[in-house]
């Protein structure tokens, strides 16, 4: 979407940076060398931004000119049909017909060729479009973080305290709001890839391999999408305006400054941290026994996962002990087992649809058929492998509940 008074916010944050140069003097000495870093970040995203709304433009030009020559053509089609109608009551003159059937062949060719060429350019520039419109976003958010975190470090020469406290808090607050706009870009990416990742690993064609390779890249990027989430939520309720938070994040950013340390999303998540009473690194401390979190699934026992009958889903193990003991598993001396055989040899050949799976994917996937009342056979295959087996017509809800176990 666009962004509001873009252009004015522009023309403003380069006032900022202008006074800036006649600010140096005044801020600390490491923190200056952020300053002209920041600017040279500035200039190339409003660059960026500026070069993707000239493209945005020209698209929405080739959008509004395949419409108008679309409208031109369905009015032609309806112009040859009038035509014709009024040709046809000449009756069987030959001169007649024969621009009857010419208007015919023009009006099928508009149909069936020009008006479908015509329709997809459009698709394609909307689809163009988009991606623009995306990508000017993102960029802009980057641009916002830049500007804002230059007005942090900015606060830090005002030499009144109360006008010093005001413009940080405001610096802080555009600051968040960038920050967690430009981590909400990176995590819709993440869940982007890790769409197309499921899409694929439920293709008929992959093979067990390829399943096995697909299920840890979907699991690392849930893993990352996670990350992010806490990062976001943590920065919700971390804002202090006091002295000692302008002090704390003036020297945060010296020390990272000294250090070389110039990512704009360390910087930004520093200096947010050092504002906050809510820091970061407190939240993730909090949240670190969700590190281990297999597609949303909890292994280390501490917490519950919501199952569709609220109790909790036991591991793989206790499953396979709990159907041994109901005469629902057999179990081998190598501990491999097997759940429900009998399903399986009465099922035709034909109808059967086998998916390997991980142990602790099996654990879910069983529980939740069970659940359902879907009959189902498994068998282990060892190297953590496991097939589950289900008839033929059950393999959308099958399909749906390995989603739900690969959290799409």
């Amino acid at each position: 979407m666009p962004v509001q008074d873009n252009e004015d916010t522009r023309k403003k944050d380069n006032e900022f940076f202008e006074e800036n140069e006649k600010d140096k003097n005044e801020t600390a000495e490491h923190t200056e060398k952020l300053l002209p870093f920041l600017k040279s970040k500035a200039e190339y995203h409003s660059s960026r931004v500026k070069n993707l709304e000239f493209k945005i433009a020209g698209q929405s030009d080739r959008i509004s000119r395949n419409k108008s020559k679309l409208e031109y053509l369905e009015n032609k089609i309806d112009r040859l049909k009038d035509m014709n109608k009024i040709l046809e009551t000449f009756g069987n003159v030959p001169f007649a017909k024969s621009i009857i059937k010419a208007n015919k062949d023009k009006i099928d060719e508009i149909q069936n060729k020009k008006i479908p060429a015509r329709k997809k350019k459009i698709k394609d520039c909307e689809k163009k479009l988009e991606s623009l419109t995306f990508k000017k976003e993102r960029i802009t958010h980057k641009l916002n973080r830049v500007l804002a975190l230059n007005d942090t470090i900015r606060s830090f020469s005002i030499g009144t305290s109360s006008e010093r406290k005001e413009f940080f808090s405001s610096a802080i607050d555009r600051l968040k709001k960038a920050q967690a706009d430009c981590l909400n870009d990176k995590k819709t990416n993440l869940i982007s890839k890790k769409n197309k990742l499921i899409e694929a690993y439920n293709l008929p064609e992959t093979n067990v391999v390829d399943k096995y390779k697909l299920q840890g890249e979907i699991q690392a990027l849930s893993k990352k999408a996670d990350v992010i989430d806490k990062k976001i939520k943590g920065m919700v309720t971390a804002k202090d305006t006091s002295e000692k938070a302008v002090e704390n994040t003036k020297k945060c950013l010296d020390e990272m400054a000294d250090k070389g340390n110039l990512s704009m999303e360390k910087l930004s998540e520093n200096a947010i941290n050092s504002a906050g009473t809510n820091s970061l690194e407190k939240t993730e401390e909090l949240l670190e026994d969700d590190a281990d979190m297999i597609d949303g699934i909890i292994n280390n026992g501490k917490k519950n996962v919501e199952k569709e009958n609220t109790s909790e889903i036991k591991s793989e193990k206790e499953f396979v002990n709990d159907m041994f003991h109901r005469g629902k598993a057999q179990l081998s001396n190598d501990g491999g087992y097997k759940i429900n055989a009998k399903y399986y040899n009465e099922l035709p050949r034909d109808e059967r649809h086998i998916e390997p799976m991980t142990g602790i994917q099996a654990a879910i996937v069983m529980q939740t058929l069970e659940s359902r009342n879907i009959p189902f056979s498994a068998a282990s295959r060892g190297n953590d492998n496991v097939g589950i087996t289900v008839a033929n017509n059950d393999i959308p809800a099958l399909n749906e509940i390995m989603k739900k176990a690969v959290r799409p």
